[in-house]
């Protein structure tokens, strides 16, 4: 697993250098398919157990991850009512 995290963390920073790019989507379907796990977990990945609490723009979610069945804490911030 500490190998994972690793390549897990040397594709995130290849993102954030060289873009979404056609290479980096090759790379990042190999480690899906090597660990079973996303680089970036989507929304659909999660299941949104209860609310935890709000703030202005945000609203606080416990969330399971479902390839592993750990429990998260997930900000969603609503992008309509933040000024840029």
């Amino acid at each position: 697993m500490k190998d994972y995290k690793q390549a897990r963390l040397i594709l995130l920073y290849a993102f954030n250098k060289c873009g979404d790019t056609k290479e980096f989507k090759a790379l990042e379907e190999v480690l899906l398919e090597v660990t079973g796990l996303p680089l970036r977990p989507r929304a659909q990945d999660f299941e949104f157990v209860e609310g935890l609490g709000t703030g202005n723009f945000t609203q606080i979610f416990r969330a399971e991850y479902h390839p592993n069945g750990k429990n998260y804490a997930i900000k969603v911030i609503e992008k309509q009512n933040v000024d840029k």
